[in-house]
C-alpha cells in the first residue's frame, strides 16, 4: 500500500509543511538540529491562506492545521510528537538527540515529546492570542492573568522540578529533543511580552538562555527584519 507496482516510494523524501513560528516549528527545529538536507527531508514553507484554502493541502490534511508531513508512501502523518519520534527513529541512529531504547531517560524523553504540545502549548498559544498585536486597552486582563497563573503553576513548575538537580538540559548534560520541544513553548510565551511569564526560577531562565542561544533556534525564531 502506498508504493508503485515496482515497490518504489511515491515520494522521494518526506515533506514537512511549515509556517514560521507555528507549531510545525518543533519539527523543523529537529530537522535543523539533526542536520538533515532536502535530500532527506523537505521543509515546504506555506502561508496561512494556502493552509486554509488550498484543495491540495486539504486533501492531505482535512483539519487544515499544522504540523503534518507527507511521507514517502503517500501517508499524511499528523502531530508534532509523532513526527519528531518518527524522524528520530529514521535519522538519529547514534541517539544523539534522544536516549536509546532501554536507557533510563528514554521514558522522560517520550514524556516531553507529548507534554509540550498537549500541556504547555495550549496555555502559550492562549496567552499569545490574548496579547500579540492586541491593543493593550482592549486586552482581556482576566484571561491574561488566569493564563499566566496556570502557566506558572503548570509548565514552569514542571520545568523547575526537572532542573532542580542542576542539570544543564532537561534530560541531563546533553541537549536533546526534549529541549527542542519545550523551547518552542517558551519562545511562544516570550513573544507575549507578559512580565514574569517565565517565572522566577534562575535554573529555568539559564536553561532557556542556553536553548535560545543555539544556531538552529536563532535561525527559526528570529523575526524577519
Amino acid at each position: 500500500m502506498g508504493a508503485s507496482a515496482a515497490g518504489a516510494p511515491l515520494h522521494p523524501v518526506p515533506v514537512v509543511y511549515h509556517i514560521q513560528f507555528w507549531s510545525s516549528s518543533r519539527v523543523v527545529h529537529l530537522v535543523e538540529e539533526l542536520g538533515l538536507t532536502p535530500r532527506q527531508v523537505v521543509v515546504k514553507v506555506i502561508t496561512d491562506a494556502q493552509l486554509k484554502g488550498s484543495p491540495e493541502l486539504a486533501a492531505l490534511n482535512p483539519q487544515k492545521k499544522l504540523p503534518f508531513m507527507l511521507d514517502t508512501d503517500g501517508q499524511t502523518i499528523l502531530e508534532s510528537g509523532a513526527l519528531c519520534a518518527l524522524l528520530l527513529e529514521r535519522y538519529d541512529h547514534s541517539f544523539r538527540l534522544w536516549p536509546a531504547p532501554g536507557h533510563p531517560r528514554r521514558a522522560k524523553a517520550l514524556q516531553w515529546l507529548h507534554y509540550g504540545p498537549a500541556s504547555a502549548y495550549p496555555l502559550a498559544v492562549k496567552m499569545f492570542m490574548a496579547t500579540f498585536g492586541v491593543d493593550p486597552t482592549k486586552q482581556d486582563i482576566k484571561v491574561i492573568e488566569d493564563t499566566k497563573r496556570d502557566w506558572l503553576r503548570g509548565p514552569i513548575k514542571v520545568l523547575e522540578k526537572e532542573l532542580a538537580d542542576g542539570r544543564k538540559w532537561l534530560l541531563g548534560e546533553d541537549y536533546t529533543v526534549a529541549d527542542i520541544v519545550m523551547s518552542y513553548d517558551m519562545m511562544t510565551m516570550s513573544f507575549t511580552g507578559v512580565p514574569g511569564a517565565h517565572g522566577t526560577c534562575p535554573r529555568v531562565a539559564a536553561w532557556f538562555d542556553r536553548a535560545s542561544s543555539r544556531p538552529a533556534y536563532k535561525k527559526l525564531y528570529t523575526p524577519p527584519s
